[in-house]
Protein backbone atom coordinates (compact mmCIF):
# COMPACT_ATOMS: atom_id res chain seq x y z
CA UNK A 1 0.00 0.00 0.00
CA UNK A 2 1.39 3.42 -0.92
CA UNK A 3 2.08 5.80 1.94
CA UNK A 4 -0.35 8.33 0.46
CA UNK A 5 -3.18 5.85 0.76
CA UNK A 6 -2.58 4.60 4.29
CA UNK A 7 -4.60 5.44 7.39
CA UNK A 8 -1.43 6.86 8.95
CA UNK A 9 -1.03 9.26 6.03
CA UNK A 10 -4.66 10.40 6.42
CA UNK A 11 -4.13 10.91 10.16
CA UNK A 12 -1.03 13.01 9.46
CA UNK A 13 -2.98 15.10 6.96
CA UNK A 14 -5.77 15.55 9.49
CA UNK A 15 -3.19 16.53 12.09
CA UNK A 16 -2.17 19.49 9.95
CA UNK A 17 -5.65 20.92 10.46
CA UNK A 18 -5.42 20.93 14.27
CA UNK A 19 -5.79 24.39 15.76
CA UNK A 20 -5.54 25.50 19.38
CA UNK A 21 -7.94 28.35 18.59
CA UNK A 22 -10.49 25.94 17.14
CA UNK A 23 -10.15 23.61 20.13
CA UNK A 24 -10.63 26.53 22.52
CA UNK A 25 -13.70 27.85 20.69
CA UNK A 26 -15.26 24.39 20.42
CA UNK A 27 -14.71 23.77 24.16
CA UNK A 28 -16.32 27.05 25.20
CA UNK A 29 -19.10 26.91 22.61
CA UNK A 30 -20.89 24.32 24.76
CA UNK A 31 -23.70 26.18 26.59
CA UNK A 32 -23.92 23.48 29.28
CA UNK A 33 -20.19 23.79 29.96
CA UNK A 34 -20.43 27.60 30.23
CA UNK A 35 -23.36 27.26 32.63
CA UNK A 36 -21.40 24.74 34.72
CA UNK A 37 -18.50 27.21 34.98
CA UNK A 38 -20.88 29.99 36.01
CA UNK A 39 -22.41 27.70 38.63
CA UNK A 40 -18.94 27.06 40.05
CA UNK A 41 -18.59 30.80 40.52
CA UNK A 42 -22.16 31.53 41.65
CA UNK A 43 -22.76 28.58 43.95
CA UNK A 44 -19.45 27.00 45.01
CA UNK A 45 -17.48 30.22 45.23
CA UNK A 46 -19.79 33.14 45.99
CA UNK A 47 -22.80 31.59 47.72
CA UNK A 48 -21.12 28.79 49.69
CA UNK A 49 -17.77 30.47 50.48
CA UNK A 50 -18.26 34.19 49.80
CA UNK A 51 -14.89 34.30 48.02
CA UNK A 52 -13.55 36.36 45.15
CA UNK A 53 -11.19 34.92 42.53
CA UNK A 54 -8.23 35.41 44.87
CA UNK A 55 -9.80 33.29 47.60
CA UNK A 56 -10.49 36.35 49.78
CA UNK A 57 -13.74 36.67 51.71
CA UNK A 58 -15.73 39.45 50.04
CA UNK A 59 -17.27 40.68 53.28
CA UNK A 60 -19.10 39.69 56.43
CA UNK A 61 -22.62 40.59 57.48
CA UNK A 62 -22.90 42.98 60.43
CA UNK A 63 -25.23 42.79 63.41
CA UNK A 64 -27.14 45.73 61.93
CA UNK A 65 -27.66 43.80 58.67
CA UNK A 66 -28.89 40.82 60.68
CA UNK A 67 -31.40 43.06 62.48
CA UNK A 68 -32.72 44.21 59.09
CA UNK A 69 -32.70 40.70 57.60
CA UNK A 70 -32.41 37.73 60.00
CA UNK A 71 -31.44 35.45 57.08
CA UNK A 72 -28.11 37.31 56.95
CA UNK A 73 -26.42 36.15 60.13
CA UNK A 74 -23.84 38.53 61.59
CA UNK A 75 -20.28 37.29 61.05
CA UNK A 76 -21.17 35.06 58.08
CA UNK A 77 -19.89 35.84 54.59
CA UNK A 78 -21.75 37.73 51.90
CA UNK A 79 -23.44 35.39 49.45
CA UNK A 80 -24.02 37.98 46.66
CA UNK A 81 -27.45 36.36 46.11
CA UNK A 82 -29.94 38.78 47.66
CA UNK A 83 -32.45 38.92 44.81
CA UNK A 84 -30.74 36.54 42.39
CA UNK A 85 -30.54 39.27 39.73
CA UNK A 86 -26.73 39.50 39.90
CA UNK A 87 -26.32 35.73 39.63
CA UNK A 88 -28.73 35.62 36.71
CA UNK A 89 -26.91 38.40 34.88
CA UNK A 90 -23.56 36.58 34.73
CA UNK A 91 -22.45 35.32 31.33
CA UNK A 92 -19.35 34.04 29.54
CA UNK A 93 -18.15 35.59 26.29
CA UNK A 94 -15.79 33.37 24.27
CA UNK A 95 -15.50 35.50 21.19
CA UNK A 96 -12.31 37.30 22.16
CA UNK A 97 -10.13 35.93 19.36
CA UNK A 98 -10.45 32.34 20.51
CA UNK A 99 -7.70 32.58 23.13
CA UNK A 100 -9.52 33.55 26.32
CA UNK A 101 -12.96 34.01 27.78
CA UNK A 102 -14.52 36.95 29.59
CA UNK A 103 -16.92 36.55 32.49
CA UNK A 104 -19.19 39.54 32.98
CA UNK A 105 -22.53 40.57 34.38
CA UNK A 106 -24.60 43.48 35.63
CA UNK A 107 -23.14 44.70 38.90
CA UNK A 108 -25.73 47.44 39.43
CA UNK A 109 -27.62 47.09 42.69
CA UNK A 110 -29.67 50.17 43.38
CA UNK A 111 -27.22 53.06 43.73
CA UNK A 112 -24.28 50.69 44.19
CA UNK A 113 -22.09 48.98 41.63
CA UNK A 114 -20.93 45.62 43.01
CA UNK A 115 -17.79 45.70 40.84
CA UNK A 116 -16.77 49.11 42.20
CA UNK A 117 -17.64 48.11 45.75
CA UNK A 118 -16.01 44.65 45.81
CA UNK A 119 -13.77 44.61 42.73
CA UNK A 120 -13.89 42.75 39.43
CA UNK A 121 -12.59 39.65 41.26
CA UNK A 122 -16.09 38.83 42.50
CA UNK A 123 -16.79 37.16 39.15
CA UNK A 124 -13.38 35.62 38.54
CA UNK A 125 -12.62 31.93 39.06
CA UNK A 126 -10.73 31.00 42.22
CA UNK A 127 -7.85 28.50 42.07
CA UNK A 128 -9.91 25.54 43.26
CA UNK A 129 -12.55 26.05 40.57
CA UNK A 130 -9.96 26.98 37.94
CA UNK A 131 -8.38 23.57 38.48
CA UNK A 132 -11.76 21.91 37.78
CA UNK A 133 -12.26 24.03 34.65
CA UNK A 134 -8.76 23.13 33.40
CA UNK A 135 -9.52 19.42 33.82
CA UNK A 136 -12.69 19.75 31.75
CA UNK A 137 -10.96 21.87 29.08
CA UNK A 138 -8.23 19.22 28.84
CA UNK A 139 -10.89 16.53 28.24
CA UNK A 140 -12.51 18.68 25.56
CA UNK A 141 -9.14 19.30 23.86
CA UNK A 142 -8.35 15.56 23.83
CA UNK A 143 -11.77 14.84 22.32
CA UNK A 144 -11.19 17.52 19.64
CA UNK A 145 -7.75 16.06 18.76
CA UNK A 146 -9.10 12.50 18.49
CA UNK A 147 -12.07 13.56 16.39
CA UNK A 148 -9.83 15.60 14.09
CA UNK A 149 -7.15 12.94 13.67
CA UNK A 150 -9.62 10.12 12.98
CA UNK A 151 -11.96 12.15 10.75
CA UNK A 152 -12.77 10.29 7.51
CA UNK A 153 -10.64 7.27 8.39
Amino acid sequence: MAIGKSRLHKMLENGLTLSVSDAWIIAWDDADFREWVLDLIREKQLFEKGEDKFGNIIGLYSEYTQMLNPEKVAGTHYTMKDTGYFFGSLFIDNWQGGQHVTIDGDGKKGDDDLFEKFGEGIIGINQENLSLVRQEIKKKFIKYVKETLFRNI
